[in-house]
């Protein structure tokens, strides 16, 4: 096939062949490196999706197809003697760690086949976090799990080479019910809120290690259930039906934008941020719908048209896909709700609702990077 001035080239990709249309004058790829930009870029794209159900004890995962957002269920697997609790991804997306709120409290390792999205258990579990772990997040290779029950300390791990975890310490916190962590972008600082109305701090050192931060805790309006990060901004949900929004400061500190708190629904849990900070979703745990906001250059919020957007019964997790199309709800109802975004407005319009177990709880998203080329996707 030529086009006019041009003529084929086949070559070889990473991941497969594609055609390439080069001038007819080049004797190598390499002479027009602005067409090449043009034709063959790398992307980011979402492919799987995951949910621990604490009705069923296992974690349900799909696959996400790319032009519809839709989502089709690939695996059960778990089968967890206790309750499934906090979930958090590496930032490779090679390894998914749940929690079980059980008399050790372990973590339970999976290993996640990028091609397909199944999941493998990894073993042995960790098993030294005590009880009841609430959450977790993941920065670099080591894991922080906040723990809530007796202890309210920050246990750390380190991920092993075959995704298994080794104990590196704790932190305590003297917090009042550790629930919540966050890591901000850059994964200088990580967050941990409790339910008295506090975010504790900690920068990020090497290997890991934790150091307070200056000013930790710091206290805010209402007991924080989520915080979402957009660059150096991070929008926080209280127990108060509010959400707001907070500057992060170079030494992690968090300053109140002024004028942007609004109010939620009833009992606000988690929330997301799509890719291009332009638009702030709220579940509301207790009002059966989610809250859209958009988000001002200056950080202030303003309700999204036609907010609250209904959802089915008692909303729980969320999260975004990587070019910010859609947006994925867990329901302790039963389901998973997809909802697409409308670009201009933020406006959600529910596209699916698939069965997620009984009492689906986290959602978390795998992205990989796919080739690009002449508009379409490997």
């Amino acid at each position: 096939m030529t086009l006019s001035g041009l003529r084929t080239a086949p070559f070889l990709l990473l991941f497969g062949f594609a055609q390439c249309y080069v001038p007819a004058s080049c004797k190598d790829l390499t002479c027009n490196p602005a067409l090449m930009s043009v034709l063959f870029s790398r992307v980011l794209v979402s492919r799987f999706l995951y949910v621990p159900s604490q009705g069923t004890n296992y974690v349900t995962a799909f696959s996400i197809d790319r032009s519809s957002g839709r989502l089709s269920q690939i695996q059960t697997i778990g089968s967890f003697p206790g309750t499934p609790n906090g979930s958090c991804l590496d930032p490779d997306r090679n390894y998914y760690f749940v929690g079980e709120q059980t008399g050790t409290g372990p973590i339970h390792p999976f290993a996640i086949d990028q091609r397909t999205g199944m999941l493998s258990i990894r073993t042995p579990l960790t098993q030294s976090f005590g009880s009841n772990p609430q959450s977790c997040v993941v920065v670099g290779s080591t894991v922080y799990v906040a723990v809530s029950i007796a202890t309210n300390n920050v246990f750390l791990h380190s991920i092993t080479s075959s995704g298994t975890l080794q104990a590196m310490g704790l932190v305590s916190t003297g917090a009042l019910g550790l629930s919540e962590s966050s890591a901000e972008p850059a994964g200088e600082f990580v967050y941990f809120s409790d339910s008295g109305n506090s975010v504790f701090v900690f920068r990020v050192g090497a290997n890991g290690a934790l150091t307070a931060g200056t000013g930790s805790p710091l206290v805010l309006a209402g007991a924080p259930s989520s915080l979402s990060f957009s660059g150096n901004r991070v929008y926080v949900a209280n127990g108060s039906g509010n959400v707001a929004g907070y500057t992060r400061a170079s030494n992690g500190q968090l300053t109140l934008i002024a004028g942007s708190s609004q109010a939620t629904g009833a009992a606000p849990t988690n929330t997301a941020i799509d890719p291009g900070g332009r638009f702030l979703y709220v579940v509301n745990n207790g009002g059966a719908s989610l809250s859209g906001y958009v988000i001002s250059s200056s950080g202030t919020l303003t309700p999204v048209s036609g907010s609250p957007f209904a959802t089915s019964a008692n909303p729980n997790g969320i999260a975004m896909d990587a070019g910010g199309q859609y947006v994925y709800v867990s329901h302790a109802s039963g389901t998973v709700g997809v909802f697409a975004i409308n670009q201009s407005t933020g406006q959600l319009t529910n596209t699916q609702s698939i069965s997620g177990g009984s009492t689906p709880t986290d959602v978390a998203i795998v992205n990989v990077m796919v080739n690009s080329y002449l508009g379409g996707l490997d």
